[in-house]
């Protein structure tokens, strides 16, 4: 009975979710920046199961190639003719899997987790079905497919085909369904589109078996997207339970208004949380780090003891009790060291910091290889950039960059090298070094009283 073993997936993700209104195919809308197919894949992943095959529209082809990249069979649908048809554009790769089981999941159905999908085939298996049908009681069924019971038979009735006594019906069908590959592929060609939509549905392959079975899941596991109010529905329901998960494992939140985090981020305990903090990809937040209101991280890591301040990190890698903000900037490919000062309205790009360094207002850092215990002045500038390609600077332990100063890259500062505020550095500085660049002040006494004295004739 082993998943890996006996059992393969098809995941049904052609759909072009008109509804939505939002000029993408339903199964790239996101919850927590994540789109929904890739949800459903993951889940799917986290079984045993590695046969898995998805069927997509050829617009979504490279999207989802590039979304869940080559461990995966991929199927085009051109027509849309149903769920049933989509299920049928995956025939070879049900005869070829060399599995006894197939889990039918569908692309915008985000939240029926591994836990559900191995109890639902401990059951299928059990009690040697045909199919399972994975369902779930919802209190407002509008808009699902009923599992209607009688006389020991489970059939589907969809929405647009049910009797006014089968809509009051609160057992709805996920979509998501465990068959017996033998038994599906004997009925698939006799499903019909006799319908109100015109279509061929999974569902009528449920109704044409006899042994059927149904695994009653949580109400929440069942919810699919079809508009964009359902979209937010379910972001509230994940963000409200990651954040609950995160204050139980010692996260603390000022206010929640404005919180959103990631189901890939990690935060370490006694963290503090401001309201307005956006935490997104895989994050890994340290111990005892506070955030707060303002910052945006995203695919960062931030190690423990660290405050950052209304501040924006991509993709970087911050060490221990470094000081961030407000308004700072971390871009792409940022390493900053331990006890490091980073302050207001600096922009640091594809560099390293080296630890107790302190860049504390008014600077770029681009492309820069930079000490420990630096001091880069207010207003100075890494000029990376000739007009053609980026160039590397080089700023070694304890250097001196006074306010106001350009390093003109390619060049290298030498240890303990003192840099005059106001210059512009071209030329290597070696250990020591001390470099001032700028013209000769020249003052003309009482000049602008003469001149204004002029202006006035």
């Amino acid at each position: 009975m082993s998943l890996a073993d006996n059992a393969c997936a098809v995941i049904l993700a052609a759909g072009n979710g008109k509804r939505m209104v939002s000029g993408k195919a339903k199964i790239f809308c996101e919850i927590l920046f994540k789109p929904l197919v890739c949800w459903v894949f993951e889940n799917c992943k986290q079984t045993a199961i590695r046969n898995i095959c998805l069927v997509c529209s050829n617009e979504g082809l490279h999207n989802l190639k590039q979304s869940l990249g080559n461990d995966i069979q991929y199927v085009v649908q051109k027509e849309k003719l149903g769920s049933a048809h989509a299920v049928a554009q995956a025939d070879l790769f049900l005869r070829s899997c060399g599995k006894e089981d197939v889990l039918i999941l569908l692309g915008d159905v985000p939240f029926v987790n591994a836990e559900t999908i191995e109890s639902a085939y401990r059951e299928h298996k059990a009690d040697n079905n045909e199919v399972t049908v994975i369902a779930a009681e919802k209190d407002k069924p509008f808009g699902y497919g009923r599992i209607v019971r009688s006389s020991g038979q489970i059939i589907i009735v969809e929405e647009t085909e049910a009797t006014n006594e089968q809509r009051a019906i609160k057992l709805v069908n996920s979509g998501a369904m465990w068959f017996n590959i033998q038994a599906l592929l004997s009925v698939l060609g006799k499903i019909d589109n006799n319908n109100a939509n015109g279509e061929y549905y999974i569902t009528t392959a449920v109704n044409l078996l006899s042994r059927v079975g149904c695994f009653i899941a949580q109400g929440h596991i069942i919810l699919g997207v079809n508009t964009n109010e359902q979209l937010f529905e379910l972001n509230q329901i994940v963000r409200e339970k990651i954040i609950a998960k995160h204050s139980r494992n010692g996260v603390e939140f000022l206010s929640v208004d404005g919180v959103v985090i990631g189901p890939d981020v990690d935060i370490g305990p006694g963290s503090l949380i401001f309201p307005n903090v956006i935490l997104k990809g895989r994050c890994r937040i340290g111990e005892r780090v506070r955030i707060t209101s303002g910052s945006f991280i995203e695919e960062s890591e931030i190690g423990a003891e660290c405050e950052i301040k209304a501040s924006y990190i991509q993709e970087s890698t911050v060490g221990r009790r470094v000081q961030i903000g407000p308004f700072a900037h971390l871009r792409q490919r940022c390493r900053i060291a331990d006890d490091v000062r980073i302050g207001n309205y600096v922009e640091i790009k594809n560099s390293e910091v080296g630890a107790e360094t302190r860049i504390a207002h008014l600077g770029y850092v681009g492309d820069c290889n930079m000490g420990k215990q630096v001091n880069f002045g207010c207003g100075s500038i890494v000029v990376n950039y000739d007009g053609k390609q980026k160039h590397q600077t080089k700023i070694e332990d304890g250097a001196f960059i006074g306010c106001n100063s350009n390093l003109v890259a390619p060049v290298t500062i030498g240890k303990g090298a003192f840099v005059a505020a106001g210059s512009t550095i071209s030329e290597n500085l070696g250990e020591g070094d001390f470099a001032i660049a700028r013209a000769r002040q020249t003052t003309k006494a009482g000049y602008m009283n003469k001149k204004k004295g002029e202006d006035r004739t």
